[in-house]
């Protein structure tokens, strides 16, 4: 049965979010959750999305790839295809910016739907994983420069020992593609089959979405270059969606320290009001506020953002204190 995650303001507006699949669901659906939770709260920077887990009950049965058009991985191939992304894209509102995640022999389920349908998923992150010989050369021959839609991304690691060189030959073979609108990674990494499981998850994620990242030099260009730079990001990754709280948040923070108040202030007020559910900006537009010396400005922004913690102890908790630390104001 599949699990669905959805974001924590899903039932507050009505945008459409990038989902993330996770196979093997049965092992890395809370750290998916977890981790999606993390990249994306206030001090992340990426957008929130749907964690989508598909466990598994036979590996063996459902992801071993053979190539061969009698065996059971097409069912499993099209249980996604026919099933499962139909279904999510029906009940929930869904981007058109999908990732697909599978581990070790999940991971050749990826591998077989980037070589084969090229056009069904945005995303790939693929972990503990390399390419075998009938894969390598299915790719050689349906995989072309132009294989690809605009903006497809594929993260894949492993670990040190066998399984590398597969990893090597895998890049080996997309390098000599060199296919147009595919951006990709490669990397090994010092840990161990079932570790990779979880680092490649994240840092696939943020290798995939890494232009929510803004750089500091278009950041300190001013509040108008990050709106363009944002309006850019949504159009390159085809979702219609608000700059993330985080980036707001740490480029206000850049603003400010490197003398551009106005600009500071100007972005975090547009951001509350693209967040207006967001306690955390209120509580940076009341920092910037008692740092300007204007302590009623900052009471009342604490105020907002206490009344946006009702919800959260941990947050209701903080606010209720540095409200009463500003009683000697």
């Amino acid at each position: 049965m599949i699990s669905v995650a959805l974001p924590s303001d899903y039932e507050k507006n009505d945008k459409a979010y990038p989902v993330l699949y996770v196979l093997d669901g049965e092992y890395i659906f809370d750290y998916a959750k977890g981790t999606v939770d993390f990249l994306t709260n206030e001090f992340g920077h990426l957008p929130n999305m749907i964690v989508v887990s598909i466990p598994n009950t036979d590996r063996g049965r459902d992801m071993y790839v053979t190539l061969n058009e009698e065996d059971a991985y097409n069912n499993f191939v099209a249980f996604l295809k026919n099933e499962v992304f139909p279904f999510i894209k029906e009940k929930y509102r869904i981007g058109e910016f999908e990732i697909l995640y599978g581990w070790s022999s999940g991971s050749s389920i990826c591998t077989y739907m980037l070589m084969a349908e090229p056009d069904l998923i945005q995303g790939y992150i693929l972990t503990g994983s390399g390419i075998g010989k009938r894969s390598s050369a299915y790719m050689k021959e349906h995989v072309g420069k132009d294989a690809f839609q605009d903006n497809t991304f594929l993260y894949v690691n492993t670990e040190q020992g066998p399984r590398e060189p597969g990893l090597r030959k895998y890049q080996a073979i997309i390098d000599s593609i060199q296919p147009n609108n595919l951006t990709y990674m490669f990397e090994v990494a010092e840990q161990s089959h079932v570790e990779v499981m979880h680092t490649g998850l994240a840092t696939g994620l943020k290798f995939i979405l890494a232009d929510f990242y803004i750089p500091t030099e278009n950041c300190l260009q001013g509040f108008d270059a990050i709106l363009r730079y944002y309006k850019a990001v949504n159009s390159k990754y085809n979702i219609d969606f608000e700059i993330p709280v985080g980036a707001i948040n740490e480029s206000a923070g850049i603003l400010y320290y490197n003398d551009k108040k106005e600009d500071a202030i100007k972005l975090l007020n547009y951001g509350v009001e693209i967040h207006p559910y967001s306690a955390a900006l209120y509580g940076s537009l009341a920092e910037i506020h008692i740092a300007e010396s204007k302590p009623q400005l900052a009471k009342e922004y604490y105020k907002k953002a206490l009344g946006l913690s009702a919800d959260n102890m941990q947050d209701f908790i903080k606010y209720k204190t540095l409200m009463k630390g500003m009683d000697k104001h």
